[in-house]
């Protein structure tokens, strides 16, 4: 993606210190790629749209296999707010130190509402090509002006 645009954000809380590749620390050294965003401002705003629509989903989509741990990501628990944390506590997942385990489908699809607000309110595009949870971290550009 740094080789197609010009700045690169990503979802991380504050005092999170990501865990990158070696080999991107020439990118995030410069600046422009890896910029963070803190998610606290835009979790209530997204764990309300998140909440608004999980009765239109059935009863399964809450369940998973916990054997099957291909199917699940971590949430940092900075990027919900209580409720979200208090919903995913009484649907079993686990959680540890500040991330929740959660089914892959459930974190993306809260992620992508975190991200719909986060890319509104600062004008930016979303990029990602991984709608994995765990690769909501890089996804979005600057929009540029026409």
């Amino acid at each position: 993606m740094a080789l197609f645009y010009d700045n690169i954000y990503r979802i991380v809380p504050d005092n999170v210190i990501p865990e990158d590749a070696e080999e991107l620390n020439p990118l995030l050294e410069e600046g422009a790629i890896g910029q963070m965003i803190n998610p606290a401002p835009y979790s209530k705003n997204a764990s309300d749209e998140f909440l608004s629509k999980i009765e239109d989903w059935n009863a399964a989509a809450l369940t998973f296999d916990p054997e099957d741990e291909k199917q699940i990501s971590r949430i940092h628990s900075e990027k919900t707010d209580e409720r979200v944390r208090e919903l995913f506590k009484e649907a079993g997942y686990r959680s540890e130190n500040d991330r929740m385990y959660v089914p892959t489908a459930i974190a993306s699809n809260f992620m992508l509402y975190m991200a719909s607000d986060i890319a509104q309110k600062n004008q930016l595009s979303l990029i990602t090509g991984d709608w994995g949870a765990s690769d909501w971290n890089k996804l979005f550009r600057r929009q540029r002006s026409s």
